[in-house]
């Protein structure tokens, strides 16, 4: 994919909202492949987004009732991404 939009043999308007998003997955497209590459990373944002909803006042029991699974993909992309900055 990244070779075809590089290339020119996709072309798409600048302008335009698809054309926006292939653009910022060609600007990201290493990080990307880093994720993609390892098995354990996750691509999406829901435990930040659920984080971000808790209220200020928001207990450690509150906070600690979102999946462990979730919590350690999130450190684990946490590191990954500081690797590769």
């Amino acid at each position: 994919m990244c070779y075809k939009l590089n290339s020119g043999a996709i072309e798409v308007s600048t302008r335009s909202g698809s054309g926006q998003a292939l653009g910022y997955t060609l600007n990201q497209w290493d990080k990307i492949r880093h994720c993609l590459s390892q098995g354990a990373l996750e691509i999406d944002n829901n435990l930040v987004e659920a984080i971000k909803r808790l209220p200020p006042e928001a207990t450690p029991d509150q906070a600690a009732a979102l999946p462990p699974a979730r919590i350690a993909a999130e450190h684990r992309a946490k590191a990954a991404a500081e690797e590769v900055a």
